[in-house]
């Protein structure tokens, strides 16, 4: 609907914002405390902020699509890409990467088998994060 759309660009805005100003801050805290904690940060604060703004995020979420798409959007791309790289910066970029490509092959699932959009967004998903898992074990 029109409000979720808002919504969620208001949360998606948000949430960019966030990452650009608080990126070094997150990577060093969350990674690192005990490094930024001698750098002066206070990692207790950033935790929480951090926690405030995933709370915020999957709320919104929950009220627009719902609870197998939220739960499947914050586990499995990240967990795929965690399989591939452990940088940050590379994990963000292919988490966005797994999401985007996940979603518009279970939109086309869905559309040609007449079925979920929802689970089959989240099957497609568990598949591209199966397939990440083969390929990994293969090297």
């Amino acid at each position: 609907s029109d409000v979720c759309s808002s919504d969620l660009g208001t949360i998606l805005f948000c949430n960019l914002l966030f990452a650009k100003i608080g990126y070094h801050y997150l990577q060093v805290a969350i990674f690192n405390p005990d490094y930024a904690q001698t750098l002066g940060y206070n990692v207790r604060n950033i935790h929480y902020l951090c926690m405030i703004v995933t709370s915020i995020t999957i709320v919104g979420a929950f009220d627009c699509v719902g609870a197998i798409l939220v739960v499947s959007f914050i586990t499995i791309p990240p967990a795929t890409a965690y399989l591939i790289s452990h940088k940050l910066s590379h994990m963000l970029i292919l988490s966005c990467l797994f999401t985007t490509t996940s979603t518009l092959l279970g939109f086309l699932a869905a559309y040609f088998l007449n079925c979920s959009i929802s689970g089959s967004i989240a099957t497609m998903q568990g598949l591209l994060c199966m397939i990440m898992l083969v390929i990994k074990k293969q090297r």
